[in-house]
């Protein structure tokens, strides 16, 4: 008898967060909000007039982007070719 008292005790805490309903507080929120930080204006797309700076200039470790100045990425002096398409 012990051991199933103490088996159920063990499921109950298990369970316990499985089966938690939401507080009045989050039913009242609704679905979480984006961060407005998070929103950025879109610029353009970052692109660049040749194939081989494009190979270069868009790769994943250049982090090409595009801001009100323009484009920027981590090889600016090697791409000032590049520039932002709207």
């Amino acid at each position: 008898m012990k051991t199933s008292n103490a088996l159920i005790t063990l499921l109950s805490f298990f369970t316990a967060g499985a089966l938690a309903l939401p507080t009045a507080q989050q039913a009242t929120e609704g679905p979480a909000k984006p961060n407005v930080n998070a929103v950025q204006v879109n610029y353009g797309t970052p692109r660049c007039p040749d194939p081989r700076l494009d190979a270069l200039c868009m790769a994943s470790n250049a982090n090409a982007y595009c801001d009100a100045q323009g484009f920027h990425n981590n090889f600016m002096k090697t791409c000032k070719a590049c520039y932002c398409e709207q």
